[in-house]
């Protein structure tokens, strides 16, 4: 580790340390009398309520104690969560949670179809992978209440994404740094669109992407272009070009497709089976090698949703083994006590003061812990 790498990982314990004290349950290896799932979803709800605007604030600080301002994308498919536990729970209450989420995305939808986001000096700027993400929840919510307006919100923001994506498949304008292959969760947003309301363009478009997405793929499974910056991607962002490719290849029934998303999950637990660690490495570079030094929850939880999804599929334990194993861990990691902005929490990375969002309990980590606790369950039931 270099000199600089060292002084930032000893100055975040030290700021972990002096507000470990005000959340006793931080890192709570305690968990059997409370239910975990019961747990996160109470979280969302309560950060829900805090919000100012109806939609669900990105993160609550906890060096800080405070929520950020509520996030568009992940407020988007937050509703789908929601959704999917009213299927098992039938509490009227998360149906109206999500639909005062829904009206909160009609209000802050651009004119030309796109969502955005807000950035610190107040400038909205529009993003091809929020958009695709609010896709999710509104077609989610139409599907549930049979509301046109969510339906033609969604279209009209299915229409930007197609306008503007290039000749050869990739979203290069408003996105970061260029096209991502984890994209193919936006391409994957127009397939279900398609499924709500035919249409031929959607289906075109989401082909085209997932065409190119299937062309970054290196000799050994590794996606190029996965990542934010120019380092290594964190797990969340390769679980989001796995889902994005697996879920797809389920609706366009593509063999192909499928058999290389599961063979890059195939990579992250041969690497993690060898390694000393019980989570997955936060980051992996284009070796396959774990290159941090904290695990980022976020990307555990989404990786355990796509092996839980495969076994649910091909019965291979190799995938149940590896899911419950970070499941196991995460309901450990989940905190189980303290006031309600904290209280059945997942921090971004653990330690806590790793790189991926360090101090901070984000709501899309709680939420892709929801959906993996749901499919686990799911999957008791095989």
């Amino acid at each position: 580790m270099s000199i600089k790498k060292k002084i930032n990982y000893w100055r975040n314990y030290l700021l972990y340390s002096r507000y470990k004290n005000k959340y006793p349950g931080l890192g709570s290896n305690s968990a059997g009398q409370h239910d975990n799932l019961d747990l996160a979803l109470n979280w969302i709800l309560n950060t829900h309520k805090a919000s100012k605007d109806k939609g669900v604030p990105a993160v609550y600080h906890l060096s800080s104690a405070i929520y950020l301002q509520s996030y568009r994308e992940t407020t988007g498919y937050i509703i789908c969560t929601l959704l999917d536990l009213h299927q098992k729970s039938a509490d009227p209450l998360l149906i109206k949670h999500a639909i005062e989420m829904a009206d909160w995305e009609l209000s802050v939808q651009d004119p030309s179809g796109g969502f955005g986001e807000i950035h610190p000096d107040g400038k909205e700027v529009l993003k091809v992978f929020n958009t695709g993400q609010i896709i999710f929840g509104l077609c989610d919510i139409y599907q549930q209440t049979k509301d046109r307006k969510y339906l033609a919100a969604a279209q009209k923001a299915g229409d930007w994404l197609c306008e503007i994506q290039e000749a050869d498949g990739t979203w290069q304008q408003h996105t970061t740094l260029g096209p991502k292959s984890y994209h193919s969760r936006v391409a994957w947003s127009l397939l279900e669109l398609d499924a709500c309301e035919p249409n031929k363009l959607y289906m075109e478009k989401a082909k085209a992407n997932l065409d190119w997405v299937l062309s970054c793929y290196q000799a050994n499974n590794y996606i190029s272009n996965t990542s934010l910056n120019y380092k290594s991607p964190w797990t969340h962002l390769i679980a989001y070009t796995i889902r994005g490719l697996y879920e797809s290849a389920q609706l366009l029934n593509d063999n192909y497709m499928e058999a290389k998303a599961i063979a890059t999950l195939d990579e992250i637990i041969k690497t993690h089976s060898g390694s000393h660690n019980p989570l997955v490495n936060g980051t992996f570079n284009a070796n396959w090698q774990g290159d941090a030094n904290y695990s980022c929850l976020t990307g555990n939880a989404q990786l355990a949703i796509i092996a839980y999804r495969y076994y649910a599929k091909s019965k291979n334990a190799i995938y149940r083994q590896f899911a419950d194993g970070q499941m196991e861990l995460l309901n450990q990691i989940q905190i189980k006590t303290g006031l309600a902005t904290v209280k059945g929490g997942i921090t971004g990375s653990m330690p806590v003061y790793g790189d991926y969002c360090p101090h901070q309990i984000p709501n899309w980590a709680v939420k892709f812990y929801i959906d993996a606790l749901l499919l686990q369950e799911q999957c008791n039931a095989i």
